[in-house]
C-alpha cells in the first residue's frame, strides 16, 4: 500500500500492525505513520480555528471549534443519508448557525434580540430543523 492509503487506515489498525510487525522497519514505517497522521492532523484542526477566526472574527472561535469537532465526530457516521445531501445539509446548518446565531437566545425562552423579523425568521428555521 502507499503512504497516503496507509494515512487513511484506523488508529487501532496502524497500532496493530506496529504490534505484529514481523520487522522493525515495518514496525518503524507503521509508526511514521501514525505519526504523521497525527501531525496532519493536528494541522488541519490548528488551520480551521485560524481560518474561522479570520472568516468570522475572533470571538467566534469557539464556535469554529464547535463546527470543527462536528466535522471531526460525524466524517464516518452513517446516517443514511447519500454524500450529496449530507454536505448541502451541513453547509445548511452551519450557514444557520453562523447568520443567526445572535437571534438564538430567544429560542429558549429567553429573550428577544435584534431585528423582530430575523428573530421570527430564526424560530421558523430552529423549529422546522428540529421538530
Amino acid at each position: 500500500m502507499s503512504f497516503y492509503r496507509d494515512l487513511q487506515l484506523d488508529t487501532a489498525v496502524l497500532k496493530e500492525r506496529i504490534r505484529s510487525g514481523a520487522a522493525s522497519r515495518q514496525q518503524v514505517y507503521y509508526g511514521t505513520v501514525l505519526t504523521a497522521k497525527a501531525v496532519l492532523t493536528l494541522l488541519f484542526c490548528t488551520g480551521f480555528i485560524v481560518l474561522y477566526s479570520v472568516l468570522f472574527g475572533a470571538e467566534n472561535s469557539a464556535a469554529g471549534v464547535a463546527v470543527l469537532l462536528c466535522v471531526l465526530a460525524f466524517q464516518n457516521a452513517d446516517f443514511g443519508v447519500s454524500l450529496g445531501d449530507s454536505l448541502k445539509l451541513l453547509v445548511f446548518y452551519f450557514a444557520v448557525i453562523a447568520f443567526f446565531a445572535g437571534r438564538g437566545t430567544f429560542c429558549l425562552g429567553q429573550r428577544w434580540t435584534g431585528d423582530e423579523f430575523g428573530g421570527y425568521f430564526f424560530r421558523c428555521i430552529w423549529w422546522a430543523v428540529l421538530g
